[in-house]
């Protein structure tokens, strides 16, 4: 799988993301009920320090997702060798 393919994964991941959030309905505070460092308020912060939070949080969801699907598609891949190795000896078995 290339990295164009995994960048489309990514990005339909993340689109579907904020469309549920989005089409809920729900307050934005509520959606980040779950992310209580993302809504602390120290009084001295301006709106880009949230901004930024909000981004570093997307990057690190987006680098956690990306790592469990390259372990996956590293175990496929192994899966689908060791699968080729077998049937080739099969084959030359049979023919022998």
């Amino acid at each position: 799988m290339g990295f164009k393919t995994r960048l489309i994964i990514y990005l339909s991941i993340i689109g579907a993301l904020v469309i549920i959030f989005v089409m809920s309905g729900l307050p934005f505070e509520q959606v980040f009920a779950l992310m209580p460092e993302l809504l602390e308020d120290t009084g001295e912060e301006s709106d880009a320090d949230f901004i930024f939070r909000l981004l570093r949080l997307f990057l690190t969801g987006i680098l956690i997702m990306s790592a469990i699907l390259e372990v996956i598609f590293k175990i496929k891949s192994i899966k689908s060798l060791e699968q080729d190795k077998d049937s080739g000896r099969r084959r030359r078995g049979r023919l022998k």
